[in-house]
């Protein structure tokens, strides 16, 4: 506890420093450093009641045992950090920072691990016997004996299942759905999605889009002719037609509310004159008054014209989603296109509004480029640490199939994609890759003492299958606290990291075993 509490510590610390500021994103950044850190210490505390003397004249076998697990701990904290500073691609500046404090605490919480906890160990007594053979042959050490001699049992089976898993999740990953309405997310009763209703109820909604009109090569008075202003409305009353269009400001608007007033004709006036003796009123208004309502409809010239369309979710009266959202934007331009685009009538949408529609893009680029580049850099130094490509490869089997099950169980769930659980790879990658890299390390060494295959996979799982298991217990454990959330964006990423951490381990205990057995036997990996 006092390792990672140091490392929270300094991860906060930089923030302070860098003058980053507590966001929904980097809040997390204290419950992952607290848990990630622990794994390091639950490795060498392994290894240390593992390698314990009952009778010893110096503290060198501590030493001893630290250096065994040395490159567990090493390589499991390099490629975690890799997994954080893989966001700093992305475009979104929160993560960006996200990455370089979390960063900044797992490092701090492997040096600790290694130079502190082992410094700190020498102080204390020696293990007992009964410690020492609780983890070496103890009931959780034998069950995972047992467990190992069951997988190679069935390893074509369990093999089977990694290939069930990669069509699943090509099934899955096209139907991921993408969220950039975060006011969803908060409860019901919170003071923001209170005020947010009663705009929508009095006031005519809370989303604006606006579409801009211009007239052909700037011709003045161009919005002054009747035909030219019949195009428009009739647009209008198109769109007003649209279930999630609430309502609609514009300068013809107001020309045929004038006109019935005048009338009792709600139209546009047949005569040009009429609509010029109304237009002046806008002139008026603008001058008379600082807020320059008419310039935001209609320009002094005549040229250009301004649509304020509200917009809102019929269904429910709150905002519109992501997916709804897209969908009436392309409808606006379709209509738009159709009255507008073939009288040579440009036009140009935007909005605030738009703006979530360009961040679910951005977030689903950048999910992918942060994954492409961690996924990169994790084999290129799985490959280069053992030497071997193959061995890079085996080392991401366990992570993947943790990975593409997330992205299963979201498409299940309904869980959508944005900016919070669009680091749960990241995060995963770095952390669930740990457990492949010390079951490998154990593989080769049990490999080279000999023994049929099956006594090397039974042996891993009892020296490795302890410190796997209760490393993602811990860090599984601690990350579900954010499942407590009352912010959705943290709910499910504390829900995602934890469901693939846990198939990682799955993944490492049960499918890496299968392959390896599978590798051995055709002579693909030799002794």
């Amino acid at each position: 506890m006092s390792i990672v509490i140091m490392g929270t510590i300094w991860s906060l610390g930089i923030m302070g420093i860098m003058g980053y500021e507590l966001t929904v994103i980097s809040v997390v950044i204290p419950t992952l450093v607290l848990t990630i850190g622990t794994s390091y210490t639950i490795h060498i505390l392994n290894q240390y009641y593992h390698d314990a003397t009952i009778e010893h004249e110096s503290n060198q076998w501590i030493v001893d045992a630290t250096l065994h697990i040395i490159k567990t701990v090493l390589m499991a904290s390099l490629t975690t950090i890799i997994g954080f500073l893989s966001l700093l691609f992305t475009s979104i500046e929160a993560s960006r920072q996200f990455a370089i404090s979390a960063s900044v605490g797992i490092f701090v919480c492997a040096i600790l691990s290694l130079t502190f906890l082992p410094a700190a160990l020498s102080r204390f007594k020696n293990p007992e016997h009964h410690q020492r053979h609780r983890v070496q042959s103890g009931k959780f050490t034998t069950s995972m004996s047992s467990a190992s001699r069951f997988v190679y049992r069935f390893k074509y089976f369990f093999s089977f299942i990694f290939i069930v898993i990669i069509i699943l999740f090509s099934y899955s990953y096209p139907r991921i759905t993408h969220q950039s309405d975060y006011v969803s997310y908060y409860p019901q009763e919170d003071p923001i999605v209170e005020g947010l209703t009663f705009m929508m109820e009095n006031f005519e909604g809370g989303q604006r889009l606006n579409l801009t009109i211009n007239a052909p090569v700037d011709e003045k008075n161009y919005f002054l002719e009747p035909e030219n202003l019949q195009i428009v409305s009739e647009m209008e009353e198109k769109l007003k037609g649209y279930e999630n269009i609430m309502n609609i400001s514009s300068f013809s608007t107001v020309i045929k509310d004038l006109n019935r007033i005048m009338s009792d004709k709600y139209a546009i006036p047949e005569k040009r004159g009429l609509i010029f003796a109304l237009s002046k009123y806008f002139k008026v208004l603008n001058q008379a008054t600082e807020t320059g309502v008419s310039s935001m409809m209609v320009n002094d010239t005549f040229t250009q014209l301004n649509l304020t369309i509200m917009i809102f979710n019929s269904e429910n009266q709150r905002f519109l989603s992501e997916e709804g959202l897209r969908s009436l934007v392309n409808s606006i331009l379709d209509e738009s296109e159709e009255h507008l685009g073939k009288n040579n009538i440009s036009y140009e949408l935007w909005g605030y509004d738009l703006e979530y529609l360009h961040l679910a893009e951005t977030v689903s680029k950048d999910q992918f480029k942060s994954t492409a580049i961690s996924i990169v850099l994790v084999l290129i130094i799985a490959t280069f640490f053992f030497k071997s490509f193959l061995y890079g490869l085996l080392t991401l089997i366990p992570l993947l199939s943790g990975i593409m099950l997330n992205f299963t169980f979201m498409v299940i769930t309904g869980i959508p994609l944005d900016v919070t659980t669009m680091m749960v790879t990241s995060v995963a990658i770095g952390v669930g890759v740990d457990d492949a890299i010390h079951y490998l390390l154990q593989f080769k060494k049990q490999l080279l003492l000999g023994g049929t295959i099956e006594e090397v996979i039974v042996r891993c799982g009892k020296i490795s299958g302890r410190p796997i298991a209760l490393t993602t217990i811990s860090i599984v454990g601690g990350l579900m606290v954010l499942t407590l959330a009352s912010f959705k964006g943290i709910f499910y990423f504390g829900t995602l990291v934890s469901f693939t951490l846990t198939f990682a381990m799955i993944g490492t205990l049960v499918i890496l075993p299968a392959i390896l057995a599978i590798l051995v036997r055709f002579n693909l990996i030799r002794r």
